[in-house]
């Protein structure tokens, strides 16, 4: 009995570290995100903002970066067996 309190405490142990890999692929993503926002947030003159559909190509293409990202590294952690 004491080997299958073992067990159980080690899969729970691992399903703890898989979301915790999980959490961490996601806030990566999330800061690469943040980090387009952040250098078109500097105000600088890039000739840009004289497009009015820009904004719109700019978000569209972040967040489509970002999903691609995550589901890059959550393909590459299946076939690693990591989750």
């Amino acid at each position: 009995t004491e080997e299958n309190v073992v067990l159980q405490l080690d899969l729970l142990r691992n399903r703890i570290l898989r979301f915790e890999l999980f959490l961490s692929i996601s806030s990566f993503v999330v800061t690469g995100g943040a980090l387009i926002a952040g250098l078109f947030g500097m105000n600088l003159v890039n000739h840009m903002e004289t497009n009015a559909n820009m904004f719109y190509t700019v978000c569209s293409l972040t967040v489509l970066a970002m999903f691609w990202s995550f589901m890059s590294f959550k393909r590459y952690g299946r076939r690693e067996n990591l989750f």
